[in-house]
């Protein structure tokens, strides 16, 4: 059974870094999603966490990923999640609640952990705008 990525940072589509690739390659993007949640600019990567309020969403993609592959393995990797790096780790790996067109929809996304003081805040949650400025 295949399982939702939902991406909100370098790992979208329109980023070139190996990860963002692989993950382009290896699962299927269904278009652009949004979640509720905070945005932060961390420095050259975003981190997004629970929000329980409405209006704050954030923009990003959603990937159908491959049944039986290893590629949400790699994407824990890359993402700090695994024995070699200590705990607690940046980003926790959780099911959240997405809207596809609308629908909502589970999906897992990386959500941040670490504290957030002096760390800008992306009121309008597209990373993208963001580093377009």
């Amino acid at each position: 059974m295949s399982e939702l990525l939902f991406v909100y940072g370098t790992l979208q589509s329109v980023f070139t870094n190996p990860m963002a690739r692989l993950l382009h390659e290896q699962a299927h993007l269904l278009g652009r999603a949004t979640a509720q949640g905070g945005l932060y600019d961390l420095g050259d990567y975003p981190g997004m966490i629970r929000s329980e309020l409405a209006a704050d969403q954030v923009v990003g993609e959603v990937y159908e990923m491959p049944a039986n592959s290893s590629l949400l393995e790699q994407l824990d990797q890359y993402e700090g999640l695994n024995e070699h790096y200590p705990k607690p780790w940046e980003y926790t790996r959780e099911h959240i609640t997405i809207q596809l067109r609308k629908v909502p929809l589970t999906a897992w996304a990386y959500l941040y952990q670490w504290s957030l003081t002096n760390r800008p805040r992306i009121a309008h949650g597209d990373y993208v705008r963001w580093c377009r400025g």
